[in-house]
This record gives structure tokens, sequence and C-alpha cells, in this order.
């Protein structure tokens, strides 16, 4: 059995013994198995599309097709009340999920979580995540980095006229790699980027080789018409 149908076998083993009642996308699933065979993937899909499944069932299907024993992701999220929205819905499919700071900090160290959540002033300035990420542990389970809401290394990141940014830490997400073992892949996820932004993603966190999982966001349900009328027809 190839790479390819190995995945989409283990895929629908997940999907039925979860007995999830919805189908995914293919964009979904075409960002997941890149995911998986330890490629970078850039994917801008729109609000709703269902961004946060490709990586919270990665480890899943990781551990059923026997890619590592404990398969774990690290996901880079820019507000706590969203860490605290995906801690939610990963929970919800099983998954043992914790977020940087909460109580059960030595399970994280330990690697005894399929995902952990954190910001990026976290995982870059202290130590002691950094550290984690170097360990055995990370080095032997890791399976990807994921950098939710991508488009903030330009938004939050970066400033035009010399001024501080408002984040700076999103500027040097690029750093993590140089942390976690080498070839661990970077899922990069957005709902919004133009050329400009996606070009500054690539180079900020280095995914020039990246598969690009986009889809567009026009709504062919929706027009915008434009009417000229006279000034004195308004009230």
């Amino acid at each position: 059995m190839d790479e390819h149908q190995l995945f989409k076998t283990t895929l629908a083993a997940t999907m039925n013994e979860l007995e999830l009642a919805f189908c995914l996308k293919d964009e979904q699933k075409t960002a997941r198995e890149s995911f998986l065979f330890k490629k970078d993937v850039f994917a801008v899909l729109t609000t709703g599309y269902g961004k946060s499944l490709i990586y919270q069932l990665a480890p899943l299907v990781a551990k059923r097709m026997g890619l590592s024993e404990n398969p774990l992701v690290f996901v880079v999220s820019p507000l706590i009340a969203l860490m605290e929205d995906q801690l939610k819905e990963a929970k919800k499919l099983g998954l043992s999920a914790l977020q940087l700071g909460e109580p059960e900090q030595e399970q994280i160290r330990s690697g005894q979580c399929q995902i952990a959540f954190g910001s990026p002033e976290s995982w870059l300035l202290k130590k002691k995540w950094r550290d984690m990420l170097a360990n055995k542990v990370y080095r032997d389970n890791l399976i990807g980095i994921v950098v939710d809401e991508v488009h903030l290394i330009y938004k939050w990141g970066k400033t035009d006229k010399g001024d501080k940014a408002f984040r700076e830490c999103f500027s040097k997400l690029g750093e993590l790699r140089s942390i976690v073992k080498q070839g661990t892949p970077v899922l990069a996820l957005t709902a919004t980027a133009d050329l400009h932004s996606k070009a500054i993603v690539k180079k900020q966190l280095h995914l020039e080789n990246a598969t690009q999982v986009i889809v567009s966001p026009n709504r062919t349900n929706i027009r915008l018409g434009l009417t000229r009328v006279s000034a004195y027809t308004l009230d």
C-alpha cells in the first residue's frame, strides 16, 4: 500500500471511530496528508471552513499510521480566548489538549498531551518551553508546528515606519524551526492573506516549498452592484 492509500484508509478509519457526522473537504484532506508526510503547508481557507480539524485529527491519524508512538503537535495561537475555544473543540473529539500556563504543566513537558497551545511570546521567550521543544520527548514525538492566524505575522509583527511592532514575536516565529528537530513541518493557517501578506509569511516561516491549499473567499451567491442615481432622488 502506497503512502497516499495508507493515509486515505487510516483517515477513514479514524473518522468512523470518532463517529463524526460530516465529511471532510478535499482541501482539508490535502493539507493534512502533506503535513503528516513532513511537508510544510500554507492553507488559506475561509472562515468556517474547518481549518482547526486539519491539525486536530493529525495526532490520531499519525498514531494509527504508526508514524509516532505518542504523536503531538504544538499550536501557536494569538489570543487566549481563541485558544480556549480550540481547547474545547479538541476535547470534544476526545483529544488530550492543554494550554501553556495551565496547572498541568508537567503533562505538557513530558509529552502527555496530543495538542499544546501557546502564544508566540510563550513559545519563543520563555526558556522552559524552548528547552522543552528541544528535549528528547518532543524530538521523538512532535509531528508538526501549527501557526494559526498566520497573517498576524504581517499585521502585528511588522511595522513600516521603524516603530515598535505591536507583538514583535510574530515576526520571529521562524526561529521555532531552529529549536525543534530538523525536518519538522509547519502548518500555517489563515482565512485571509493577500499576495503581499503571503510573500511575507513564506519568507518569515521559510515556506518556499510548502504545499499551498487555497480556497477563494468569493461567494457565488453574493453579488455587489453599482447603480448611478440622481442626487435629487435621495431623501
